[in-house]
């Protein structure tokens, strides 16, 4: 695992995790 590789996979999560927020929030906005 080199610096590089945990940077590209860190990007990966945190954006993904991001789109789940923002998904989430923009559901309960919907929603409520």
């Amino acid at each position: 695992m080199t610096v590089a590789v945990l940077l590209r996979e860190g990007a990966a999560l945190s954006t993904l995790f991001l789109t789940l927020i923002l998904w989430s929030i923009v559901g309960h906005a919907l929603v409520g």
